[in-house]
């Protein structure tokens, strides 16, 4: 177990090297830089920003640096807001993510573990129609689209929830649905599958033929 979670680690690890390296080098290969902009820097203004953020270095050390830094837990500064880190804008919005993305969670658990019992127990019948046509809908359909028609219809049309804003319950439940429809919707299939598989099992058929009740089946 213990060389499983290792070489596990080791994995996302290396994953994770890779994608900082791909976005390095993709940064450093478009066009401009951090202080392009419309309203043009004098090249002296430019160079003195480029030294203050060590940008003049060869990119091998400006790479290494920036691995250190990570590594630390330190992103480097913000070009755009003076005296602001990355890492401010991050602990300022991880809480908020983090509770999203729990709530999301539990959502999900929730709404596509019950779904796909119920499409399984009613195979073939009105109810498994409607399940699976929604968990379709959940899974061909991009998410900013069910988000756009979420809003379109509960804060336009019937004006019942918000459009933006987590200060009460109401704010959270168009998010949760846009984030969690396509796991719900996935999942609820993936359970309905699963579960016919076992209800076809001869153990579950010799149950049934020796006249057990289905909630005990």
């Amino acid at each position: 177990m213990i060389r499983y979670f290792a070489k596990r680690l080791g994995m996302m690890l290396v994953a994770l090297f890779m994608i900082i390296l791909l976005t390095f080098v993709i940064e450093h290969s478009i066009p401009g830089g951090p202080f392009t902009s419309d309203r043009k820097v004098s090249p002296e203004v430019e160079a003195a920003l480029n030294a203050k953020y060590n940008l003049d270095d060869p990119l091998p050390k400006q790479f290494l640096d920036y691995l250190l830094g990570v590594i630390q837990g330190d992103f480097g500064p913000s070009y755009e807001y003076t005296g602001k880190d990355v890492t401010d804008f991050i602990k300022n919005g991880f809480p908020v993510s983090a509770k999203l993305g729990g709530i999301t969670i539990l959502f999900v658990i929730i709404t596509s573990i019950p779904m796909g019992i119920l499409a399984a127990v009613k195979n073939g019948k009105w109810q498994d129609m409607l399940i699976m046509a929604v968990a379709t809908i959940g899974v061909t359909i991009p998410s900013f689209v069910i988000a756009s028609l979420l809003i379109y219809v509960f804060s336009f049309r019937l004006n019942l929830l918000p459009t933006f804003g987590l200060d009460t319950w109401k704010g959270y439940i168009l998010p949760v649905i846009t984030l969690g429809g396509y796991s719900v919707s996935y999942l609820a299939r993936q359970m309905r599958s699963s579960l016919l598989e076992v209800m076809g099992q001869d153990y579950i058929r010799t149950a049934r033929a020796k006249g057990l009740s289905e909630t005990k089946v």
